[in-house]
């Protein structure tokens, strides 16, 4: 009896005499055999065994080639080859498979979106179901084809199928396409929304309901799709603005560390702060923000990485936000308080990069205690007292008796001004409600 391994080296190195002569025998071996996910029509095709291809596909009990596996029923290595070198040896191949009626899945068309007829021909054969479609318009919208795209939209409406024959469902369809658009930065599409009547300024996330700008901010995607977003928001009465679905929790930003160690980095923080903080809205408490990246700087310098260039941009861009924040004057509770509820953790971080330094890194452990000492410079500049609970930890950053600490705050607080008045002056917001300026002591006390 023959093996699979021995199948597998005869279509290797197309020995179509032996195979015929398996397919003429009374005893058959499994045709239709896959090993490490591949079939023997993938291997004929990936060697290009051409004679040993066509004899696989005379048999008429070939039941692989209807595997959803694209790599199991050959369509995936064939749409590989045509796509990267669209010859006539090539569509060969998928020519004699598309005739076999292969079993086409989302994936595999949308490979090869950019051949019109090819992609034709294999829509009319796939199963239109809801994910099929789902991944196409999302696959089209992602590499921007804007005439696939149209296309598919087209047959939704011309065939009005279950998942998108009623407003529900039309909506939770396009909200998925959205969520697309604004990750590949894709404003045809989300145009294409917008004249659907799709209500592209929010979104579903994580099962609620949020601003689709503050999507694109946790999108980790460039400028360009949140831009537009914003260009729709900012021309809203501040009525219209405010009746977005948690428009008003800035906590959905603050809470989300994707932008710092995600798979990509965001360029213009601080850029979309502006712009979020420009709008109109009635904020909710901004204490718990404060916290979140208060906290998230102590965890950073507790980090192995925290002296690299990169983190330590990410920490200068925090403070920078915390001071941003305290200036909307809606800090409307002590965050010192939510502070000292994580008192270890602040102790636990501060350690760990001295301890990890060792003693010979003086001024790399001068330097975390400075950061760290910044962050209570930054709250005490706006009159926010820290409790005495949190003395012991501030021992850990500050030197008794030491009479430069005055000074340094001061400088840092009049750096920071000169930094917001500057960065303010750079990209000033059109009219807004004025945000009255919350005047406060400027005092630092080191509890020993």
């Amino acid at each position: 009896m023959t093996t699979m391994t021995q199948l597998f080296k005869i279509v290797s190195t197309n020995d179509y005499d032996t195979l015929e002569k398996l397919i003429m025998g009374n005893k058959k071996p499994d045709f239709n055999c896959i090993k490490s996910g591949i079939s023997l029509v993938y291997k004929a095709i990936e060697v290009r065994a051409l004679e040993c291809f066509n004899l696989l596909l005379s048999l008429p009990d070939l039941s692989v080639i209807q595997s959803n596996s694209s790599n199991a029923n050959g369509l995936g290595i064939a749409l590989e080859y045509y796509s990267t070198a669209p010859n006539q040896s090539n569509k060969y191949y998928l020519d004699k498979l598309i005739e076999r009626n292969v079993s086409i899945d989302s994936y595999s068309l949308g490979k090869c979106m950019s051949d019109t007829v090819l992609f034709d021909s294999m829509f009319n054969r796939v199963d239109k179901k809801s994910s099929t479609i789902t991944n196409l318009v999302g696959t089209a919208v992602s590499t921007t084809n804007v005439h696939v795209m149209n296309k598919l939209y087209d047959w939704l409406y011309s065939n009005n199928p279950a998942y998108y024959s009623t407003p529900e469902t039309k909506n939770t369809f396009n909200d998925n396409i959205l969520r697309i658009a604004i990750g590949a930065n894709n404003i045809i599409a989300i145009e294409h929304l917008e004249k659907l009547g799709h209500n592209i300024l929010n979104i579903k996330y994580l099962n609620n309901l949020i601003p689709s700008l503050y999507y694109a901010f946790l999108s980790n995607t460039d400028s360009i799709a949140f831009n537009f977003i914003f260009s729709r928001m900012e021309k809203l009465s501040v009525e219209e603005l405010n009746q977005i679905p948690s428009i008003k929790k800035l906590a959905i930003l603050t809470n989300n560390n994707s932008y710092y160690y995600g798979s990509r980095e965001h360029k213009n923080i601080i850029e979309y702060y502006k712009s979020i903080l420009s709008l109109s809205i009635y904020w909710d408490d901004l204490t718990d923000c404060i916290v979140s990246y208060y906290l998230s700087i102590y965890f950073d310098l507790g980090s192995y990485y925290w002296n690299s260039r990169k983190y330590k941009e990410k920490i200068y861009e925090k403070q920078n936000i915390i001071y941003m924040l305290l200036k909307t004057n809606k800090v409307k509770s002590n965050p010192f308080d939510k502070i000292f509820q994580s008192k270890n953790e602040l102790n636990s971080s501060i350690n760990s990069g001295i301890k990890r330094l060792g003693n010979n890194q003086a001024a790399l452990i001068n330097e975390i205690k400075l950061i760290a000492r910044k962050c209570k410079y930054l709250l005490n500049g706006s009159g926010f007292k820290e409790p005495a609970g949190l003395s012991d930890h501030f021992k850990l950053i500050f030197n008794d008796g030491d009479s430069t600490y005055e000074t340094e705050y001061a400088n840092y607080i009049a750096e920071l001004e000169g930094w917001y008045k500057g960065s303010s002056e750079e990209k000033k917001p059109k009219a807004r409600v004025t945000r009255k300026k919350k005047t406060a002591p400027a005092e630092i006390d080191v509890i020993n």
